[in-house]
């Protein structure tokens, strides 16, 4: 006698995402809330903002290959993930508090636009 087919509902068949990409969905999000959006008062300082932040990434993204063999170790750190996470949550304040008060804009923009880019590393 055989078996009638057992039915599959959808999310058994869907292949399963590692969280890893999640992860950069998040913060891919939270790059477009920070730096794309237009919450840094003027357009200038939200490009000038953005281009820092840019390059910052970029320097840390190429320091990242360049010593991917000596950094390789610290991906299993809890500290390192802390330090991360420590480093966006420092730039998210400073992004937040330009937007609630626009005369500190100027001096927040740096370390908001630096910290994002060293913490999405």
């Amino acid at each position: 006698m055989t078996k009638p087919p057992v039915k599959k509902s959808i999310f058994a068949r869907v292949p399963h995402l590692p969280l890893t990409f999640l992860g950069i969905a998040l913060y891919r999000a939270w790059i477009e809330l920070a730096f794309v959006g237009s919450y840094l008062g003027t357009s200038l300082q939200a490009e000038t903002s953005r281009n820092l932040f840019d390059g910052t990434m970029v320097v840390a993204f190429l320091l990242g290959a360049i010593f991917a063999k000596q950094l390789s170790p610290l991906i299993r750190k809890r500290t390192a993930h802390l330090m991360a996470l420590s480093f966006l949550l420092v730039s998210t304040a400073c992004v937040v508090i330009g937007a609630i008060h626009p005369d500190m804009t100027n001096a927040l923009m740096w370390p908001a636009a630096i910290c994002g880019g060293i913490g999405g590393q």
